[in-house]
């Protein structure tokens, strides 16, 4: 199937769509293929995009090329490639950022313990008592051992500032997490998703950065229903 659409101007689209696991996400990005003239750059991080291209979307399967990706440096590859080849009226799909950010996460914590996450909070745990871990939390347990010092600028550098200026359109993904329940939260985000109730689980200047940001959830038909959160600034 060909699209006939393209942006009417110079702005590039830059959305983060976000929702539960199985809330359209995926299927959401192979719809824009069925409208746009462009093509599709993917980086898959779940293997989502090859089954729906065998089977509900293999109209489109000339327009879309995918990159599995399982770890921080295939991720940070992923990007490379497919901004590499997108032209200004194709889009870069990213599925998903919250899959992203634990690779980051894991391959900062290797780095500074030799240890993924997983193994590290563990043993964190065991050497603190209950009421420690529920004070610090997991995000604080990371705070302390200066994974973010080491996280986040990588993340910002391969992905985050080609949000503010990609060059060619974007559509980004993120599972929903609970928003206002995090005593870390800071103001901003509890205005710009207080009123939906869940915000993106992944790093929080992609929504501060993307133009636009939907919440996604499935309609009684099994199709996804969008309710926009912010729209262009």
């Amino acid at each position: 199937m060909s699209g006939t659409w393209v942006a009417p101007g110079k702005a590039r689209e830059r959305s983060l769509v976000y929702g539960a696991m199985g809330s359209w996400k995926s299927s959401g990005a192979l719809e824009i293929a069925r409208k746009v003239k462009g093509k599709l750059w993917i980086v898959d991080t779940d293997c989502a995009f090859e089954g729906l291209l065998e089977r509900e979307y293999a109209d489109v399967r000339d327009k879309v090329a995918v990159k599995e990706v399982a770890d921080w440096p295939e991720f940070v590859d992923g990007l490379e490639w497919a901004f590499g080849k997108a032209e200004a009226d194709d889009w870069v799909v990213v599925d998903s950022c919250s899959d992203a950010q634990d690779f980051g996460l894991d391959f900062a914590t290797s780095m500074i313990r030799g240890q993924d996450v997983a193994d590290y909070l563990m043993g964190w745990a065991e050497r603190h008592n209950q009421s420690e871990f529920k004070a610090t939390g997991v995000q604080g347990s990371l705070i302390e051992m200066g994974v973010y010092d080491l996280y986040n600028p990588a993340w910002r550098k391969s992905l985050v500032r080609r949000v503010k200026a990609p060059g060619c359109h974007l559509y980004l993904t993120a599972q929903a997490g609970v928003a206002g329940v995090n005593p870390r939260e800071d103001a901003q985000t509890k205005v710009l998703y207080g009123g939906i109730g869940w915000k993106p689980r992944t790093q929080r200047d992609l929504g501060f950065s993307a133009a636009t940001v939907l919440y996604v959830e499935k309609d009684k038909m099994g199709r996804g229903y969008y309710s926009q959160v912010k729209s262009w600034g």
